[in-house]
């Protein structure tokens, strides 16, 4: 038998600066100089600089703007020509004001960028990962996405998405990208909140129960839809196969469960659920975060009556080939 090709690992860092430098240019090894700067205990002077810089350009623009009102105003009142275009005299600007935006906007992405390059970094700094070259088209995407995201918890959950790439290529599609580009920090929070009741990372267990337990109520489910994050379908159901120990393994990102029968020959399980998209799944998997404990008392109270257990597995071990799973203890799921 041939030996195997060992692939090749780099720092983290290392092939973070690759990605960076392909989708943002030379400025990445100023980014990253800073951020290893930081690292060194350089940080607060430097980002005092820059805090700096940035409330400059933008009283600037502030004191530009106001300048720009004033004039529009006093040539607004001055007008008396029924044939003069007050909303262009209102809006008229010059070519320094123009300059001025450009700086102002300019200096704003960069600060965006950095912080999820930033953000990245320490996600990756004691790691090691394949030796790769980035894939042009998608950081050209990644980038050109994250440029204009201003919000500090959307700016980790890109520089999540950032490292998960640089860890695993092709973690994270392009159209995900979009997806999550278009999503509000709100939106973001509710899909969190929903990834703790997120069966084996591509269904969640859905009926009344759960409604009434925790909240999520179809409407929140119809936006989740529209964020291209579920699929909603009248009677949705999954259909669940025992084994021959009668038992059902729900493995997840979250924790391992085992629903095990009361029955000798159970027949298969069908459970209503909605769907995970493949987007949802693929933001799911960087999002950390536990599995709800009154979902999962609301699911067994539904198992129960299927005549079935719900059980959390202690160190679980999936053996791919053996179609089976090994674990260290189980701990029953009380639905009272």
């Amino acid at each position: 038998m041939p030996d195997l090709p060992i692939m090749a690992v780099v720092s983290g860092i290392t092939s973070l600066a690759k990605y960076a430098a392909s989708g943002v240019g030379a400025i990445a090894n100023t980014i990253l100089a800073d951020w290893r700067a930081s690292k060194e205990g350089k940080a607060r002077l430097m980002s005092a600089h820059y805090d700096a810089e940035i409330r400059r350009v933008e009283a600037e623009a502030e004191a530009q703007a106001l300048e720009i009102m004033a004039g529009s105003q006093t040539r607004i009142m001055r007008a008396t020509d029924a044939d003069i275009d007050v909303t262009a005299a209102r809006l008229g600007i010059s070519h320094s004001d123009i300059d001025q935006l450009m700086q102002f906007q300019t200096v704003k992405r960069v600060a965006n960028t950095s912080s999820v390059i930033e953000g990245a970094a320490e996600d990756l700094v004691d790691k090691e990962v394949p030796d790769h070259d980035p894939d042009p088209d998608w950081t050209a995407r990644f980038f050109d996405c994250v440029k204009d995201v201003s919000s500090e918890d959307m700016q980790k959950l890109w520089s999540r998405i950032l490292s998960g790439e640089v860890e695993s290529p092709g973690r994270t599609s392009l159209p995900t990208l979009d997806i999550l580009r278009n999503l509000t920090t709100s939106d973001a929070e509710l899909f969190e909140s929903l990834c703790g009741l997120m069966m084996r990372n591509d269904f969640i267990f859905y009926d009344d129960s759960v409604d009434d337990s925790l909240g999520l109520n179809y409407g929140t489910l119809l936006h989740l839809q529209d964020c291209g994050l579920v699929r909603l379908a009248s009677f949705l159901e999954i259909t669940l196969g025992y084994t021959g120990e009668g038992n059902i393994f729900l493995w997840g990102q979250n924790a391992t469960l085992m629903i095990s029968s009361d029955e000798d020959s159970p027949e298969p399980l069908s459970v209503p659920i909605v769907s995970v998209t493949a987007a949802g799944q693929e933001l799911a998997s960087i999002i950390d975060c536990s599995l709800n404990d009154d979902y999962l008392r609301a699911f067994a109270s539904f198992l129960r009556d299927k005549n079935s257990k719900l059980y959390y597995l202690e160190n679980p071990v999936r053996d791919s080939a053996a179609k089976r799973i090994t674990f260290s203890n189980r701990i029953l799921i009380d639905p009272s």
